[in-house]
């Protein structure tokens, strides 16, 4: 079972959400030695789920599991931007 559950809001398929997406996986693996799970929504085709959830800027991570739920807007750009927006999850 999954220790941690990650949701990651992004637009479409871009580099940028491309290259941050795989910033993201390389720390969540070494940071949760792969107990986790990552879902990622495109806003721009999820706009219902978008509304629903409130997010208000992209790229944003979200914590779900384990509790309370908590979220970071930050730039995912490079491994390191990504290790420092992990770490306030954590």
């Amino acid at each position: 079972m999954n220790e941690y559950k990650f949701c990651f809001y992004v637009v479409g398929g871009v580099p940028n959400s491309v290259r941050a997406i795989g910033n993201l996986k390389e720390i969540l693996e070494k940071r949760t030695e792969g107990r986790y799970s990552l879902e990622c929504v495109d806003v721009l085709s999820c706009l219902e789920e978008t509304a629903e959830n409130s997010v208000f800027a992209t790229p944003m991570l979200e914590r779900v599991l384990p509790s309370p739920v908590k979220r970071v807007v930050a730039a995912f750009n490079t491994e390191e931007a990504a290790g420092a927006a992990v770490c306030l999850l954590m």
